[in-house]
């Protein structure tokens, strides 16, 4: 079986690929009923990235996962996220609020499109094809993180309505994005998300992102997001990156509900932390549709 390094160093894209990027051009008309299966984000996606809490419990989700992904070679191609954690999700936060506030079908799907050709100059630059494993990956995060992220912030499960609509919207921008083997369903996405876990492993990149958040978050943010992790991510993820679902994760998942109904959850916020929600808070009022 190719590693996602071999797969990474093809030249040419697969069958799927080239379908997919036809595919991603998106429908002339409504006749197949495509724009309304694959319509822009719903209500619940939308609301989760435009909340401050929700993208620092996503933030964090996302670094311990990147951390045990083979995609972390090519975040380290980039220098992106291993130089700045902070900077590199509060651009990803801006992409997001791009597609949420799209006002109408077709900007939507321009907005998919651009992120798309973000990566492909990096495909270009490189000589190497990213893996359609890794893209789809980060799309399986996307609708992992959004569900966990709901339901710490609820202290509560998520109803198979919402869930269904969670994958549905993330669903939607895979297809835009020309992402193959994205899961139909909420059932199909569980499956494919315990497969492509069974794929990550503690790698030659893992000491050095968490070292990189160590020096871009300071020690007391640092260990706060090895801490909070546990809450956000699934137990294979601890497994690998060495996260214990301790005491303070325990205590996080009873109390943060509570505090932030009552709006003094930031007090307990270390200063990088509380700079981070700041910015995205900025961001978010700025791009207000």
């Amino acid at each position: 079986m190719q590693s996602n390094a071999e797969i990474g160093k093809q030249k040419q894209p697969t069958e799927s690929r080239q379908k997919l990027e036809i595919d991603s051009e998106g429908p002339k008309s409504d006749s197949l009923g495509v724009r309304q299966v694959h319509r822009r984000p719903g209500p619940i996606v939308a609301n989760l990235w435009s909340d401050p809490d929700s993208l620092m419990l996503i933030f964090a989700a996302s670094s311990a996962e990147f951390a045990v992904n083979p995609i972390a070679e090519w975040l380290f191609y980039t220098g992106r996220l291993p130089s700045d954690p902070a900077g590199r999700f509060l651009s990803t936060i801006t992409y997001m609020r791009q597609l949420m506030l799209a006002p109408s079908h077709d900007d939507y799907v321009a907005a998919c499109r651009r992120i798309r050709g973000v990566h492909t100059k990096l495909e270009e630059e490189r000589g190497q094809l990213i893996p359609d494993e890794s893209y789809l990956d980060v799309l399986l995060m996307g609708m992992q993180h959004s569900l966990t992220a709901l339901e710490v912030m609820r202290g509560k499960a998520v109803t198979p309505e919402e869930a269904a609509e969670v994958v549905r919207s993330y669903r939607s921008m895979a297809y835009y994005m020309a992402v193959p083997g994205y899961p139909r369903n909420y059932a199909a996405f569980r499956e494919l998300r315990v497969q492509r876990l069974n794929s990550y492993q503690f790698n030659e990149y893992t000491a050095k992102l968490f070292a990189a958040y160590r020096r871009a978050l300071g020690w007391t943010g640092y260990w706060m997001l090895r801490a909070l992790s546990p809450t956000v991510v699934e137990p294979r993820i601890c497994e690998l990156a060495g996260l214990r679902h301790g005491l303070p994760a325990k205590t996080f998942e009873l109390l943060f509900p509570r505090l932030r109904l009552i709006g003094i959850h930031r007090l307990f916020m270390p200063s990088s932390a509380r700079r981070m929600y700041g910015a995205a808070r900025r961001i978010i009022d700025s791009t207000v549709g």
